[in-house]
This record gives C-alpha cells, sequence and structure tokens, in this order.
C-alpha cells in the first residue's frame, strides 16, 4: 500500500514543473502583445501624421496659387529655353544677354497671341446669351415638354407681382441689386493678381536662364557625401533634359495641331477659325479634359453656325477625328515610351491640379505629372511609384 502511494506522491511533486513553465510563459507573452501595441500605436501615430502633413501640403498648395502658379510655370518655361541659352553659350554669347533676348521675343509672341485671341472672345462672350437662346430654340422647336415648367414660371412671376398691403405707418423698402459685368470684374479683381503673376513668371525665368549651371552646382552643395552629389547631379540634368525635350515637342505638336484644327474648320466655314484653332492647341496641353471642352464648344459654335443638325456636327466631328490621330499615334511616336505616361495617371492629375489651381492647374497638370515620373526615374526609393504612372508597352 506504500508504493502507491509512494507513485502518488511523487507524480504530485513532478506535475508543478509544467505549471512553472506555464506561468513564466506567461510574462513573455504580455510583453509580446505590449510590444504588439506599441508598434500598432507607432503606425497609427505615422498614418495620421503623413495624413495631416499631406492635406496641410495641400491647404498650402492651394493657399499660395498665386505665388507658385508663376514659379511652377517659370521653371518649366526655363527648361524649355535653356537649349536656346547653352547653344548661344558655345558661340561666346552672354548668357544674359541670350537670356533677355529670349525672354523679350516671348513676351511678344504672348502679346501676339493675346491680341489674336482677346478680340474674338471678347465678342463671343458679349454674344454668349443671345446666341444660347438661338441653340435653345434650334433644339427645342416644340416645347411641349417644357409647357408644365412655363406654367409654374407665369405663376411665380404673377405672384411676385402681386401687390400686398402694407401696415399703416409702413413704408415699401425699395431693393437694388447692382449687376457687375464680367469685364469690369476682370479688371478690378483678375487683371491685379494676373499682372502680379506674369511679373514674377518673368522674372524669375530670365534669372533661371542666365544662372545657366551655377543653379545646378549650388544643388550639389546639398548632397552630405559623395553619393548623394552625384545622384543630385544626375537627378538635375536628368530632368532638365527630358524635361526640355518632352515641353519642346509637346510644344510643336500643340502648335501643329492649332494650325490644322484652324485650316479645318476654315474649311467648313466656322467663324474665326484660328481663334479655335489656337483654342484647341492651349487646352490640348491639358490630356482628355481640354480635347472634351473644346469639342463642347465646337459642336455649340455649329449650331449658333447652321440650322442643319448634321452640319453643325461636322466641326466637332472632324476635331475629333484630329485628336484621336495626334493623341493615339502622332504624339506617342514621337514622344517614345521614355516618357509615356498611363491615362488614368493623366486623368487623375488633370482633375486633381484642376481642383487645386483651375486652369492654371489644367494645363500645367501633365508637365508636372512628367517632372514627377523624371523625378522616379532617377531616385532608387521612388521607383516603385514609376510602374503606376508609366505606360507599359
Amino acid at each position: 500500500m506504500s508504493r502507491p502511494i509512494t507513485e502518488s506522491a511523487g507524480s504530485h511533486i513532478d506535475n508543478p514543473a509544467p505549471a512553472a513553465t506555464t506561468l513564466a510563459a506567461k510574462p513573455d507573452e504580455l510583453a509580446y502583445n505590449r510590444q504588439a501595441r506599441s508598434r500598432k500605436l507607432e503606425k497609427s501615430k505615422v498614418i495620421l501624421l503623413a495624413t495631416l502633413t499631406i492635406l496641410a501640403v495641400g491647404l498650402f498648395i492651394h493657399q499660395a496659387q498665386e505665388i507658385l502658379i508663376p514659379i511652377t510655370l517659370a521653371c518649366l518655361l526655363s527648361s524649355l529655353l535653356s537649349p536656346i541659352v547653352r547653344w548661344a553659350k558655345r558661340y561666346h554669347v552672354p548668357q544674359a544677354l541670350t537670356s533677355a533676348i529670349v525672354v523679350m521675343i516671348l513676351m511678344t509672341s504672348f502679346v501676339l497671341a493675346i491680341n489674336l485671341i482677346a478680340e474674338p472672345a471678347a465678342r463671343w462672350v458679349n454674344q454668349l446669351p443671345d446666341q444660347l437662346r438661338l441653340v435653345h430654340k434650334k433644339l427645342y422647336a416644340v416645347k411641349g415638354s417644357l409647357s408644365d415648367l412655363q406654367a409654374v414660371g407665369d405663376e411665380v412671376s404673377q405672384l411676385a407681382d402681386a401687390q400686398f398691403p402694407l401696415p399703416e405707418g409702413t413704408a415699401p423698402i425699395v431693393v437694388e441689386i447692382e449687376e457687375t459685368s464680367w469685364m469690369e470684374s476682370l479688371i478690378t479683381d483678375d487683371l491685379p493678381v494676373f499682372s502680379g503673376s506674369l511679373v514674377i513668371c518673368v522674372v524669375l525665368t530670365f534669372f533661371l536662364l542666365a544662372s545657366g549651371d551655377h543653379f545646378l552646382r549650388q544643388v550639389t552643395k546639398l548632397g552630405t557625401n559623395w553619393s548623394n552629389k552625384r545622384m543630385l547631379v544626375r537627378l538635375s540634368k536628368s530632368m532638365r533634359q527630358e524635361l526640355s525635350v518632352y515641353l519642346g515637342t509637346i510644344s510643336i505638336i500643340n502648335a501643329c495641331l492649332s494650325i490644322v484644327v484652324g485650316f479645318a474648320l476654315y474649311l467648313l466655314d466656322i467663324p474665326n477659325p484660328f481663334f479655335w484653332g489656337v483654342i484647341a492647341g492651349l487646352l490640348n496641353f491639358a490630356p482628355y479634359i481640354g480635347p472634351m471642352v473644346v469639342t463642347v464648344l465646337l459642336a455649340l459654335v455649329g449650331l449658333i453656325t447652321f440650322d442643319n443638325l448634321g452640319t453643325a456636327m461636322l466641326a466637332p466631328a472632324v476635331f475629333v477625328v484630329i485628336t484621336l490621330l495626334e493623341g493615339q499615334v502622332i504624339t506617342p511616336a514621337v514622344v517614345g515610351h521614355r516618357l509615356s505616361l498611363t491615362p488614368t495617371a493623366v486623368f487623375i492629375a488633370v482633375v486633381f491640379w484642376t481642383w487645386l489651381w483651375g486652369i492654371a492647374g489644367t494645363l500645367l497638370a501633365t508637365p508636372i505629372l512628367t517632372v514627377v515620373k523624371i523625378l522616379c526615374e532617377n531616385v532608387p526609393a521612388l521607383r516603385g511609384f514609376n510602374y503606376l504612372i508609366e505606360r507599359s508597352s
């Protein structure tokens, strides 16, 4: 009888070892859980900080657009025109002199373009209400579907004209509404801002062109070691060369598009054909959205000009064919795969920068996206992002 008791006692003596192991494991498990919670908390803080930083940067870009837009445009123009300055430098022409001549030619071209399109644009905008009523009559010759709406409008007018008796001793209140014309608003509000932005853009473009490689040498000082300095030099040269080639090529293509569209509209007897050609070339800097706007405008002009619906739609149809040929055949063949962008990335960029900067953002969205692509190609940490915006072959 004693032996079983001994075994049982021995078993009771040996069993506490697993329990001790379990008790020893619990502090380690608790420490691991605390570390996991700490890592999740740190990750949440990083995500929150990144989100707040992005929102702050976006708000700053939006609020500072009056300064950032001319600065961005000046950087793009200097990249576009810098090959001319470097070419003149080979023949020992001072950079400052070449830069001044180039900027003067640019300003003269800009003034001539404004004079070419300002008068037709102002005349077309002033006549737009009458023209829209004319289009309304053509499209809705039979207004049976609008009879109920017209009846409601008549009832509202009668209610507004009704005279209600006022209490004794109460004088009627006369409300006068001052209407400000769009031309007066343009002169008082938009023209000073535009003039200031133009001065910033012109002066900064001159300084960037006249500085030449001095700015590049200053950029290299930002590197902390030889490897970083080499990367900065490579990035600066690549961005300057590739952006110059891209902007120059796209500018030539859009200029040719303006001429082709203007000549086609001239053959179709559209009023002010070369004005619409210039508008088509400018808005073509904003892919997808720009051609869509021009198509709608040409459809409106066709409806105003012609009585036949088929003839009216001929102008936008011809423009769509020309734009598709340019966008799907000519531009990819000339620009090549190196700087080709996915349609999704371009569309999102155009929508985003239009939301931030308006019309200026619409025109600058694609060049800014091109700069981002060149940056992603030359910075190892950003090369993964390049696959999202680069068009696959």
